[in-house]
């Protein structure tokens, strides 16, 4: 392959690479800012209902409606971190670039697993008491 057509695919790749990217991040800022504010009632509410109140009944629905919308929003997250990742050519982009991204996913999958988490724990301990 020459030069030439080698540099014309590599544009082609890039191009369809960035329609597909700005797609996916537009789809996935909306869900991240639906994440961010489930994390801040997730907080509010465990600020509201401290201890052994968040497991009474009526906190602990509250709770549970949460989760409910929260599970499908993760899992939608997931999906489009994993398309956003694919986009990401080793041929002619910077590791550097890939890495930031995965942080930057890292710290919204620390969100959804911090909620998940306290709702397993109040769930727990409800089924414990």
């Amino acid at each position: 392959m020459s030069e030439e057509a080698r540099l014309q695919e590599i544009d082609e790749r890039r191009a369809k690479q960035q329609g597909v990217r700005t797609q996916t991040t537009r789809m996935r800022g909306h869900v991240r800012a639906r994440v961010t504010k489930l994390a801040n009632k997730f907080e509010q509410f465990h600020v509201e209902y401290p201890g052994e109140k968040a497991e009474e009944p009526v906190a602990f629905s509250k709770l549970c409606a949460m989760f409910q919308t929260m599970e499908p929003i993760a899992l939608q997250l997931v999906k489009l971190d994993r398309q956003l990742l694919e986009t990401f050519e080793d041929d002619f982009e910077e590791e550097e670039d890939k890495a930031n991204e995965c942080e930057d996913q890292d710290s919204y999958q620390e969100k959804v697993t911090m909620m998940e988490s306290y709702y397993h724990l109040l769930e727990t301990n409800r089924q414990l008491a």
